[in-house]
């Protein structure tokens, strides 16, 4: 468990970055300021709260619960903010409060790319759960407002005892993933699915001591930029959700074969291949007067489709993002339905091979090294070379994975070549992920890469 007092130190050093809340607070960016028990000096909060500036933000920790997860456990730390809004003349619109608790919510701290709400305050905690804000009375009966927010540390299992799991799943490889982006204010808008398989070999104990949690950045769909066969669904504002995926269709079977091996007395996969592979795309937009989907399908127009989405400042002009290019398209169904009692149409893609970038690529930036592969596939060969989180899910469904490799000022490349059908034998294990908030990892560096690939059913002959 961290210490509160960190978190509350970091939520006022973020609050300070804010420029628009440091101007209601008259360009002071000091009225923003934690509060912390210090006896016998300070040690009464409605004492603290009384004697507040105006106008001033008290950020103040109110403790600490367990939360429970099955067998795992975390603590949510609960922290209020004490608001005091400037003074308002006489004919000033009303809005001092409303504006302070926008800021606090909907802000962006300089330096980076994300709301209050989706940034992350503390590295050992989630981004805040959504805050509320009400009413309060001083001993004067002057009113004043409180904001309530809390923040959930990093899930642990047994901490501080002997391991409850230590084992080591070998030979893991992606079978397909899946990013979804939708509506809605909250993390779920933004999510990623990556789905693994094995090869039922498992060492225990594992050997590994596992490293420090590797700090996630946040890609909110809100952040969203989505051109689709010529049109551009964000700047016409009626995107409603969208997914794109890529499947291996791994050729599971086959891995069990004479002499693949065994433990435990059962049957373990030897290799691991991958099949006819799958891109796939589609999405839901509001159907309008004018809208083209119905048109485009019946001519069955082609084009490329654009998505990307956009995190954190890494530096200049370079952020945690990701972008996905489908290079040639067209629409293999257009269906007409409602969402929310509004006319909407979904659309499914039909990714098609471009002959002269190929079927898709995929671009991360990200700060972190040594994640993952880049892989373009041709008819005749495959290149591999380290990239990024993104990249590294279509290469391992691509080709053969290469060593990891590089060099503090960007990723190292390496390339082999392949015919037939591609065996994958990745050098460390990978657990099943399940839904999760989409984000680029952060530490030291920075990955750009692309990747096309060949289109699914085609043979790498």
């Amino acid at each position: 468990m961290i210490n509160p007092a960190e978190l509350v130190d970091a939520l006022v050093e973020k609050l300070r970055a804010i420029p628009e809340l440091v101007a209601e607070m008259e360009g002071d960016p000091e009225r923003i300021y934690a509060y912390h028990d210090l006896y016998p000096k300070r040690v009464s909060l409605p004492a603290a709260t009384y004697e507040m500036p105006v106008p001033s933000i008290l950020v103040a920790w109110q403790g600490t619960t367990p939360v429970s997860f099955g067998a795992g456990e975390a603590w949510r730390h609960n922290l209020l903010l004490y608001l005091r809004a400037r003074e308002t003349l006489e004919g000033d619109p009303p809005t001092a409060y409303y504006r302070l608790f926008d800021l606090i919510v909907n802000g962006v701290p300089a330096g980076g790319a994300l709301k209050m709400l989706y940034a992350t305050v503390h590295p050992r905690c989630h981004p805040m759960d959504l805050p509320s804000i009400q009413r309060a009375s001083d001993e004067q009966g002057t009113d004043y407002f409180k904001v309530t927010m809390s923040f959930t540390d990093i899930e642990q299992i047994r901490p501080g005892g002997s391991a409850l799991l230590d084992r080591m799943a070998v030979g893991c490889v992606v079978e397909d993933f899946t990013i979804t982006i939708g509506s809605g204010p909250g993390r779920a808008s933004s999510r990623i699915a990556v789905n693994f398989a094995g090869s039922g070999k498992l060492l225990e104990p594992s050997g590994i001591t596992l490293p420090a949690p590797t700090l996630e950045h946040f890609l909110p769909s809100a952040s969203a930029q989505v051109t689709i066969n010529g049109v551009d669904y964000v700047t016409n504002r009626n995107l409603v959700s969208l997914e794109l995926g890529f499947k291996n269709n791994l050729r599971l079977d086959s891995g069990f074969y004479p002499g693949s091996g065994t433990q435990d007395g059962a049957a373990i996969r030897g290799r691991l291949e991958f099949g006819d592979r799958e891109a796939s795309l589609k999405f839901t937009a509001r159907f309008e007067h004018g809208s083209t989907e119905l048109t485009k399908l019946r001519n069955q127009t082609t084009g490329t489709a654009v998505i990307s989405l956009q995190g954190e400042l890494i530096s200049g002009s370079d952020y945690h993002s990701i972008e996905v290019t489908f290079h040639k398209v067209a629409f293999r169904t257009a269906v007409v339905g409602d969402t929310d009692g509004i006319v909407t149409v979904e659309v499914e893609c039909q990714p098609l091979w471009d002959a002269t970038n190929g079927l898709l690529t995929a671009v991360a930036r990200t700060t972190q090294d040594n994640i993952g592969y880049l892989c373009s596939i041709h008819r005749k060969k495959s290149t591999c070379s380290f990239a990024s989180p993104m990249a590294r899910v279509l290469s391992r469904s691509a080709s053969r994975p290469m060593r990891n490799g590089s060099s503090a000022s960007g990723a190292a490349r390496s390339s082999s070549s392949s015919s037939g059908v591609g065996s994958q034998r990745p050098p460390s294990p990978t657990p099943k992920r399940s839904m999760r908030p989409c984000s680029a990892r952060s530490a030291s560096t920075k990955a750009r890469r692309s990747m096309p690939t060949r289109p699914a059913g085609s043979s790498s002959n």
